[in-house]
């Protein structure tokens, strides 16, 4: 029970910085190198389940990174979660 509650932090904490990115960046999607999830994987399974809840999308083409941008669904997941 207590790595589930992590990960569910891990997951709002991910979601919450691609909210802040998105608005600090003109939209601009967030490039995440693979070889960073190899070394965290609460943070791979935490994107794994953003992307699987269609939270966040991956567009990258690349197999060396993902390029994570928040969805719609996201953006309203951050504004019930945190009150916005």
């Amino acid at each position: 029970m207590n790595g589930e509650v992590n990960l569910h932090q891990v997951k709002m904490m991910l979601l919450k910085s691609l909210f802040d990115y998105k608005h600090a960046n003109d939209r601009a999607s967030y490039q995440l190198p693979k070889a960073y999830l190899e070394k965290e994987p609460d943070s791979e399974r935490a994107i794994d389940q953003l992307l699987a809840e269609g939270f966040a999308e991956n567009t990258s083409e690349d197999d060396t990174y993902l390029l994570l941008h928040i969805t719609d669904s996201g953006v309203q997941e951050v504004k019930s979660v945190f009150g916005m």
